[in-house]
């Protein structure tokens, strides 16, 4: 972090934190920044993304008010398969938090589906991937989010 510029720093800071839901969220971001323009706030976010300072700004939503199901799944991934089986098992729309363990169970993610049904076809779909052995998934009983900020 060192070679982050002290501005840099300081909309980071913010970011972390959230942007507002609000018709400009980047002039909110420079008038909370202080000192700088809505333009040059959208400037310093797209150099520090073409650097890969960030890797992605997203939208987080609870899944579950909006009517989707989530489940956490693990699967036994024949070792050599892992990276193309990873590929594919993460471009699903529904799937996120796609980890590699050090366990039988090696892959780990989450899948979120409209419904029921739709998960149901879903674990189907993934259990026939060739390199996955086992698949088992676990329903969400209580969800934990944890809120990480950073000192930049």
């Amino acid at each position: 972090m060192d070679n982050l510029e002290p501005l840099d720093k300081k909309i980071l800071m913010y970011l972390q934190q959230g942007l507002e839901f609000v018709p400009r969220p980047y002039l909110r971001l420079a008038e909370q920044v202080g000192g700088v323009t809505e333009a040059q706030v959208m400037e310093r976010i797209a150099k520090m993304q073409q650097t890969g300072q960030i890797r992605r700004l997203a939208g987080f939503f609870v899944s579950q008010k909006l009517g989707y199901v989530t489940t956490l799944c693990a699967a036994q991934v024949d070792r050599e398969q892992l990276p193309a089986v990873a590929q594919k098992v993460s471009a699903l729309p529904g799937v996120t938090h796609n980890y590699a363990r050090d366990h039988q169970y090696n892959m780990w993610f989450t899948l979120h589906a409209s419904s029921l049904e739709e998960q149901k076809k879903l674990l189907a779909f993934l259990q026939k991937l060739p390199g996955i052995k086992k698949l088992a998934n676990f329903d969400v009983k209580k969800i934990f989010k944890l809120k990480v900020i950073f000192k930049v």
